[in-house]
């Protein structure tokens, strides 16, 4: 997670000598590692049914290394192809699509097979599979947290792009070897334990595909809903506080912060109650909470106009703005997909191919909701108005299960 952000962040930053920096730019940055990273949750899926977890991930993290590596060298390759083997007339938009596609898809991919492989991995050792799943993903999203607030206000200005990422390269290569070492003190016993796990595991492979079709579409619309409110509340956060690196950063951290803690409640929840009313209470809750941006965040620009008198810095003053605004709705969203994780996992089919078909999709969600917010969404309906539907749709949803469910306990 700490990775992934420092890529992201590091991207826009990279392209921006060669399309310049502008919400297309930072859109095309989103949505290609969005869509690295669902390649990656399903490769990661499949093969952490079929791998020993430890030598997989030493594997996984190595190819990120040498991704991260070759982001560099590919960006400058990029930059020429844009120059010179483009048409002068392409549109814009494409050639700011090729320029990030090239370097950053492989990043995106490697570190995106990560997540499902340690989720599986976590959910060997026997514990609820909710509260495994909500403090899986609550760890993944911390990390993307500090990877966020530690780039974005530290190492940018400190060590450059090009030593972060080298610094990024440096740090994966290391947990790679560190895995690759615990992966041969565990030696022939640990494989004999797999391969008896792993053995077990087409049977259960048989569920047919519509069980998931539901969870899936609910993950799909929760990742297109979090990156349309995280899009949505960059561009209010500047009409009150302005553009600068202090403004994106704290977009994204305080949405990442929001997600991680809704993670681990919506994965203690999971175990408690029945999964398709909990699901449509969460939506209900999610759906409230984003209908409150519209006044909070007006609420947030006026309490803090003169700040009380008080010298507070400009970065933090950023921060308690999109805080103050953003932090509850992120909460509520970050409860949807653990408990929709674990619904899916009650339905029996091998566990890595679900977790990385459920991360999958989210992420695909994520990649849909990135480009049609940023490229379309917001110029036809406008901010406020976008928030006001997407709120409405999830009550609506909500409603569906709320009612569905009863009527099936009535009858």
């Amino acid at each position: 997670g700490f990775c992934i952000m420092t890529v992201e962040l590091v991207a826009s930053r990279m392209v921006a000598g060669y399309i310049g920096a502008s919400l297309y730019t930072w859109t095309a940055v989103i949505g290609v590692i969005f869509t690295g990273m669902t390649v990656g949750n399903v490769i990661g899926g499949r093969l952490s049914d079929r791998c020993r977890p430890v030598a997989l991930l030493s594997a996984l993290f190595g190819c990120s290394a040498l991704a991260c590596f070759l982001i560099q060298p590919t960006l400058s390759l990029a930059g020429s192809m844009t120059a010179g083997l483009i048409a002068p007339g392409a549109p814009w938009t494409t050639r700011t699509l090729v320029v990030v596609f090239l370097p950053f898809f492989l990043p995106g991919a490697a570190l995106g097979a990560i997540s499902p492989a340690v989720a599986r991995w976590a959910l060997a050792q026997g514990y609820p599979k909710g509260k495994t799943v909500g403090c899986v993903y609550s760890a993944n999203v911390v990390g993307s947290i500090l990877g966020t607030f530690i780039t974005g206000f530290y190492l940018v200005d400190a060590l450059g792009t090009p030593s972060i990422v080298m610094l990024a390269t440096y740090g994966l290569l290391l947990a790679a070897l560190l895995f690759l070492a615990a992966s041969r003190r565990a030696g022939s016993a640990a494989q004999g334990g797999n391969t008896d796990e792993a053995d077990a595991q087409p049977e259960s492979a048989h569920v047919k595909l519509d069980s998931l079709v539901t969870p899936c579409l609910l993950v799909f619309f929760s990742g297109f809903c979090i990156m349309l409110i995280e899009l949505c509340a960059s561009r209010m956060a500047v009409a009150q506080i302005g553009h600068s690196i202090y403004t994106w950063t704290s977009v994204l951290g305080v949405i990442l912060a929001g997600l991680s803690v809704g993670n681990v409640i919506g994965g203690k929840l999971a175990d408690r109650h029945e999964p398709r009313i909990l699901v449509g209470g969460l939506y209900l809750f999610a759906s409230f909470f984003c209908m409150l941006i519209l006044q909070t965040h007006y609420l947030v620009n006026e309490a803090t106009a003169d700040w009380f008198g008080l010298p507070i810095p400009w970065a933090m003053r950023v921060l308690l703005v999109v805080l103050g605004a953003f932090f509850l709705p992120a909460m509520a969203l970050g409860t949807l997909t653990p408990a929709v994780v674990k619904w899916s996992l009650d339905a029996g089919r091998a566990s890595g191919r679900t977790l990385g078909t459920v991360y999958a999709w989210n992420s695909l969600g994520s990649i849909l909701g990135t480009f049609a917010t940023g490229f379309f969404l917001i110029s036809v309906f406008y901010v406020t108005r976008l928030i006001a539907m997407t709120s409405l749709l999830m009550a609506i949803i909500a409603m569906l299960f709320l009612f569905g469910a009863n009527n099936r306990k009535l009858r």
